[in-house]
Formats: structure tokens, sequence, C-alpha cells
């Protein structure tokens, strides 16, 4: 019994050493944080609590400067995360850049100005989504006769022949002073004798509505001009170039040339219609910055 007792001691006193060296080890690595800059594996090991690491890498580096884009007031490009790396705050939507409103990695545009563009009438667009009022002209000037949006003198008027900035010049349906006298003739006639006027509806049903349900004719004339005979005609014009604007932001969607009153009403109708938010500007073209230009 004493022989096998002698030999078991040695046994337990290297079980009990071991013991202690984990214990110790243990105790060890249980000591204090790991500060910033030092080698990690967990955030837990880090006195910040970020234990950084490169990709599919096990170990990092300690940094408690960490941030975001949120935190930075960033919602674009990239930016220092603190920490060595970089981070992607995203992009703009057009017309905003990044950049554009003059604070770094924040989406914004800088508007234009009515002077930047050399405009001095007119709307044009201000270049973030908005539109620029640049004043009227004093006659005998003309808005766009000057270059677009630039005031200036139109061209002699009664010469038999339209050119630009002139809506007309000569014709039934042309002012003494070279322009339409509307931009959406209409007219009523039958059920009454004679004839009236109905200018100024872009839509049918408006018309409609003034000359049956208004005046008592039977049929309303889109493009009408009620004539001295008493009756509605669609009257020649010396083909004039039409363009339809935006009322919000000055751009043009589309144009066209009219030679008639019926087309000039039918132009009128599709532009503007209800509710469109558009205009129709005679003797103009869609130019290629998307302004209507005179023509």
């Amino acid at each position: 019994m004493k022989r096998s007792l002698t030999r078991r001691v040695p046994f337990f006193v290297t079980m009990l050493t071991a013991a202690l060296i984990v214990v110790g080890w243990r105790s060890a690595s249980a000591g204090p944080c790991i500060s910033d800059g030092q080698t990690c594996r967990t955030d837990q090991s880090c006195c910040g609590g970020v234990c950084v690491k490169s990709s599919k890498k096990s170990f990092g580096t300690c940094c408690s400067s960490l941030t975001t884009c949120a935190a930075e007031g960033a919602n674009c490009g990239m930016i220092a995360d603190g920490c060595g790396g970089t981070l992607d705050c995203g992009t703009c939507t057009l017309p905003q850049t990044c950049g554009g409103g003059g604070t770094p990695n924040v989406c914004g545009c800088s508007p234009t100005t009515c002077a930047a563009k050399g405009a001095n009438c007119g709307i044009i667009a201000d270049g973030c989504g908005g539109s620029l009022n640049c004043g009227t002209c004093t006659l005998p000037q003309t808005c766009g006769c000057g270059g677009p949006n630039v005031c200036g003198v139109a061209p002699a008027c009664g010469d038999g022949i339209r050119e630009v900035c002139e809506q007309c010049d000569g014709g039934p349906y042309c002012s003494a002073t070279c322009t339409l006298p509307s931009l959406a003739p209409g007219c009523c006639q039958g059920g009454i004798p004679g004839c009236a006027d109905a200018s100024g509806f872009s839509l049918n049903f408006y018309m409609y509505q003034y000359c049956v349900l208004g005046l008592g004719y039977t049929t309303a004339v889109n493009g009408g001009v009620c004539s001295q005979a008493g009756t509605c005609d669609i009257l020649p014009l010396q083909p004039v170039p039409l363009c339809c604007e935006s009322n919000i932001d000055g751009t043009c969607s589309n144009d066209g040339i009219v030679s008639d009153t019926g087309q000039l009403w039918r132009f009128i109708n599709t532009c503007e219609g209800e509710f469109l938010n558009r205009h129709t500007v005679p003797a103009a073209t869609c130019g290629p910055a998307g302004t209507c230009v005179p023509g």
C-alpha cells in the first residue's frame, strides 16, 4: 500500500501543476483590455470595443474611432472610416451631384442665375430642376429678339414676310402688330343665326360648354374664326413654328409648324390640355439646350 501511494504522488503533482498553469493562463488572458493600435482577435478584447479586420483575416487592430457615413453627415462619395479604411456613402440622383451644393460628401445642386446665362427676360431652367423668371422687356423690345431670353427689337412689321420674333406678317389671321389674335381660336355656330367668337379654350369640352350650353349654338368649331358673313372659318396662316414650354422649369417638350387656325388650336390642345402645366410659345422652336428659342 505504501509503495502504491508513493507512486501516485508524482502523478497528482503533475496534474496540479498543469491545472495551475491553465488557470494562470486564463487569468492572464482576462487581464487589461487591448489599447488602440494593438493586435486583436475580437471586439471584446479591445478597450474601445472594436477590432478592425481586413477581409477574411483572423486578427485585426483595435480602434476606438471607427465612424459611419451617418455620423459624419455624408450621403455620397468615399470618406475615411477613422481606422485606416474607407466608407462608401453612396451616390446622388441627378440633377444633384456629390458636393454640388458646396458641402463635401453631401448631395446638392447650385442653381444658376439669369446673369450667368446672359438672360434678361422670360423663364429659364435653373439647372437644379427648378426655373428662374428673368423678367420682361420694355416696348418696343420683345423677349427673344436679341437671342434666347434676351430683349431685342422685333423686325419691321408689314413687309409681308414673317421673320424671327414675328408671329405673322400679313394674312387673314394676323393683327397690325404682326401677332396672332389668339393662340387658341374657336368659334360657335348653328341653331341660331350668325356666329360667335370662342377663342381662348384649349379644351373642346370647355368650348362646347361655352357655345352650346352658354350661348345656345349647336356647334363649337375648334380653330374656327367668326367671319363677317356669320360663318366659322378655318383660316390659312403663314407657316409659323410653335414650341411647348413647361411652366415649372422652362424646358420644352415638343415643337411644330402650323399653317392654319385649325392646326394652331390642335397644337395648343396637345401642349396645354388640362392640368399639364405647360404653355405655347409662338414663333419659337425647341432648341438644343431643351428650351424654346425664337424661330
